[in-house]
């Protein structure tokens, strides 16, 4: 299978320094091998150096292949839409965003995926939650929601924007841990507009 065709980020999403290769934000319209495998090494990084994120260890073949399968078919229905963040080629960085097709609950789209290793975060979320937001926007969502497990980066969501409107007790199960979770949401408009009130210029005296 061939890779992944792709819709390109504007220049205005690319970010980089002077010793780094620059983020490409590419939202894939098919799931290719390549991006498969690359989505994997991402996804057990995260698993085994950070908190639980669906995945408390690196994912088996079966674990992957229902992955795959279950991107891939919301890929062509048009309820999943897949971030890959690249710097010189190589995946840096995932986020799946995914939608539904009830009608009273289209405004509402589900963070499923966020899954960015330890050293590359700083850059990705100064710049990749940004890209995140803009597509959201431009799908006429307005409000985002997400889960996160106890032992995961809740801070890190808070600072995103996100606020906590739920918890529930049990919620995974990590060898003989039994970890609690927690469900936030996010005003999308609010969001967007914070981000581009901080781009503007001071007014001149």
């Amino acid at each position: 299978m061939t890779q992944g065709t792709s819709h390109r980020a504007p220049a205005g999403a690319v970010a980089g320094t002077t010793d780094q290769p620059p983020l490409v934000f590419d939202w894939i319209t098919e799931l290719g091998d390549a991006d498969l495998a690359e989505m994997k090494r991402i996804l057990d990084v995260v698993a085994t150096t950070s908190g639980t994120n669906g995945f408390s260890e690196p994912l088996d073949e079966v674990q992957l292949a229902t992955l795959a399968s279950k991107i891939r078919y919301g890929l062509h229905a048009g309820t999943v839409h897949q971030l890959m963040a690249r710097a010189g080629g190589t995946v840096v960085g995932i986020v799946t965003l995914e939608s539904t097709s009830q009608p009273a609950r289209r405004h509402i789209v589900e963070v499923r995926r966020a899954a960015v290793p330890p050293h590359e975060r700083g850059r990705f979320f100064r710049r990749g939650w940004v890209e995140v937001l803009y597509k959201c926007r431009a799908m006429g969502w307005e409000i985002a929601q997400i889960d996160v497990s106890e032992d995961g980066p809740i801070a890190l969501w808070e600072r995103m924007g996100f606020r906590i409107f739920g918890k529930v007790a049990d919620y995974a199960r990590v060898g003989t841990r039994r970890l609690d979770g927690v469900y936030m949401t996010l005003d999308i408009a609010a969001a967007v507009h914070a981000i581009e009130a901080r781009k503007r210029p001071e007014p001149s005296q």
